[in-house]
């Protein structure tokens, strides 16, 4: 029986409905803290519910887990340069969805000091560490590995999607992407076919914007 990581630990693939595979519910608190939470939590559970009787029942989080200054500029301090599990889990006990949490890197202006001299080898090893052995101290297995880029010409970009492919072959999880133009989702497509990730295994997120 195939089974996906979820927050709250394994489902067997079969259980997924209807499925929201690019989703940000948990991510750039100034603070993490119960305030945070409260606020997260009390805004999306409706939501959530009315999305669960409508027949879906399972979202992508796809927040960047490492970032330093993301899309929104908006900077988090030092320990929260991540989606929050916790408030994840309790959505899903409140409403029964099951989050997929994702491994990965963000555009390169958020990517942490770190990851300009990490090897490809090295990056992929972390996302590796995160699928199979769980994220940090959170007790949560990655679903899928994300990866946002901007610039095809930019070895930044290159190097990630180098790790990416080794992660996603060592692991079979899919890798999802943040592409927002034509000339990045083509660059990503080919990249990461070129280096064995099969075609099924590639989602082009942003794919109805800027073409």
């Amino acid at each position: 029986m195939q089974t996906i990581e979820t927050v709250a630990g394994p489902v067997s693939a079969h259980a997924l409905k209807k499925i929201l595979p690019h989703e940000h519910i948990a991510l750039y608190y100034d603070k993490i803290d119960e305030t945070a939470r409260s606020l997260v939590q009390d805004h999306f559970e409706p939501i959530l519910r009315d999305l669960v009787a409508k027949g879906f029942n399972t979202m992508v989080e796809v927040s960047p887990r490492r970032v330093t200054d993301g899309w929104c500029r908006l900077l988090a301090p030092p320990g929260n340069q991540r989606s929050d599990m916790e408030v994840l889990r309790r959505l899903t006990d409140a409403t029964g969805i099951h989050f997929v949490v994702s491994t990965g890197y963000y555009v390169e202006a958020s990517r942490p000091a770190e990851f300009a001299v990490m090897s490809v080898e090295a990056l992929a090893k972390s996302m590796i560490s995160d699928i199979d052995k769980g994220i940090e101290d959170t007790g949560v297995k990655a679903g899928i590995i994300k990866v946002a880029l901007d610039d095809p010409d930019s070895a930044s970009d290159q190097k990630l999607l180098k790790a990416a492919a080794l992660a996603q072959r060592e692991t079979g999880v899919s890798i999802t992407t943040h592409a927002c133009n034509p000339s990045v989702r083509k660059f990503v497509a080919n990249t990461l076919q070129e280096a064995g990730v099969p075609a099924g295994r590639i989602i082009i997120g942003h794919a109805d914007s800027g073409s």
